[in-house]
C-alpha cells in the first residue's frame, strides 16, 4: 500500500472517528464533518490519585473509619423481640424431645 501526499496526515494526539451522513431536507445523504476525539490529551486524575498505592490507601482509610466509628444500641422492635422467643422456645422444645 502507498501513502500518498493527497491523504491528510494525523496528528499522534488526536483520533478521527468515521465520518457519518445526515440526510438533508431532500432525504439524501450528506457526509458529515469528521468528530475528532481530543480526550486523550487531558489529564483526567493526578498520579497520586491511580495505582496499586492509591487503592491500598483509600482502602486504608476506608478500613480506619468503620473500625473507628462508635458501636451504638438500638431499641427493640417487637418483630425482633418475637422471633428470639420462638427460636428459644423450639430449641427448647428439640433438646427436651431429644433426651
Amino acid at each position: 500500500m502507498s501513502n500518498s501526499s493527497d491523504e491528510p496526515s494525523q496528528s499522534s494526539t488526536e483520533t478521527e472517528k468515521p465520518e457519518r451522513s445526515l440526510p438533508d431536507a431532500d432525504g439524501d445523504a450528506q457526509p458529515a464533518e469528521p468528530v475528532v476525539d481530543d480526550t486523550e490529551s487531558e489529564w483526567k486524575f493526578a498520579i497520586d490519585d491511580v495505582g496499586p498505592e492509591a487503592e491500598a490507601k483509600r482502602e486504608k482509610e476506608r478500613q480506619e473509619s468503620v473500625l473507628t466509628r462508635p458501636i451504638e444500641p438500638e431499641s427493640v422492635k417487637l418483630e425482633n423481640a418475637i422471633f428470639v422467643v420462638i427460636g428459644v422456645a423450639l430449641t427448647v422444645v428439640l433438646i427436651l424431645t431429644a433426651i
